[in-house]
């Protein structure tokens, strides 16, 4: 666990409060992408690094893609003689 600093501190109290989560740029931690949110016991702040926010939806895109092509290349195959639809 690290400690935020007040420098920190005071960028999270900058965070919307409207769920849309922004990238927050932390000084010394990098950034992240931070939401706020309202428990049944308190209200908090959640992050995620922003660089492993955008590497998952990095590997998204490359495997939809990959399936794209997949289906596209599948598609191009000529059927054999006796599967030939009518």
């Amino acid at each position: 666990m690290t400690r935020l600093d007040d420098g920190q501190k005071a960028t999270l109290a900058s965070v919307p409060r409207d769920g849309e989560p922004p990238d927050v740029g932390h000084p010394g931690l990098g950034a992240y992408r931070v939401t706020y949110k309202s428990g049944a016991n308190d209200d908090f702040l959640v992050g995620l690094p922003a660089a492993k926010a955008r590497s998952t939806l990095s590997t998204l895109i490359v495997v939809e893609v990959g399936g794209v092509a997949a289906g596209l290349v599948t598609a191009e195959l000529p059927l054999p003689s006796d599967e030939v639809a009518k």
